[in-house]
């Protein structure tokens, strides 16, 4: 074995030693450069990733599965760059990045799972968000990313389901009070004026 190779496995073992959930964002560059200057060596490198998804504690699964998403995109770019169409199929040529995202793919699913089995539900939804990354980008065949959908991140809400009415109460002496009943009645009510926006969400930070 390449002294890339084990490097690349050291590196990744080290996501075991973090704070969970697993994320070092110095950590998720290195390798991502390290393998993108190593595809020749992908075959190797895509099994050591593989395997250290798999040996990483419950705990830390989701810093290996960025380390995963930052090398896939990575190689996709990279592509992109070189200005040619280039088909990821089975038949792409070794040691080239159209086989590694290839191979990468015909293993995400199975790393999702064995994460989704595990993951507490903060996890979880960060997973979900990466899969929403994964979609909006089509890092990865609609196959495979339905397959994983279908699995972890089905709605319960059916499609056109309106929202819950929110029911207002007052205290009881205020509700036996005439004057209230009569003034609550004719008061509008603020639509949203407590409500927290929507598209505030919070970016996750990923920790060096």
């Amino acid at each position: 074995m390449s002294n890339t190779v084990e490097d690349f496995g050291a590196l990744l073992k080290e996501f075991q030693t973090v704070k969970p959930p697993g994320i070092s964002g110095s950590r998720i560059r290195k390798a991502k450069e390290l393998f993108l200057q190593h595809v020749e060596e992908e075959d190797k490198l895509v099994q050591k990733l593989y395997q250290s998804c798999k040996a990483t504690q419950a705990s830390n699964k989701l810093g290996p599965l960025y380390v995963v998403d930052a090398v896939v995109r990575a190689l996709e770019e990279e592509i992109s760059q070189n200005g040619e169409h280039v088909e990821v199929t089975e038949g792409s040529p070794d040691g080239t990045a159209a086989a590694a995202i290839f191979k990468i793919q015909t293993l995400i699913e199975s790393l999702v799972d064995d994460a989704m089995a595990v993951s507490n539900d903060d996890v979880k939804d960060r997973i979900s968000k990466l899969v929403e990354i994964w979609e909006k980008c089509k890092t990865f065949s609609p196959e495979v990313l339905s397959n994983i959908r279908t699995k972890h991140f089905q709605t319960t809400t059916p499609p056109g389901t309106p929202p819950k009415k929110v029911a207002f109460s007052l205290p009881e002496d205020q509700a036996k009070s005439p004057s209230n009943a009569q003034s609550n009645a004719s008061a509008p009510v603020a639509s949203g004026s407590g409500s927290k926006d929507p598209s505030s969400v919070t970016k996750t930070t990923i920790p060096s």
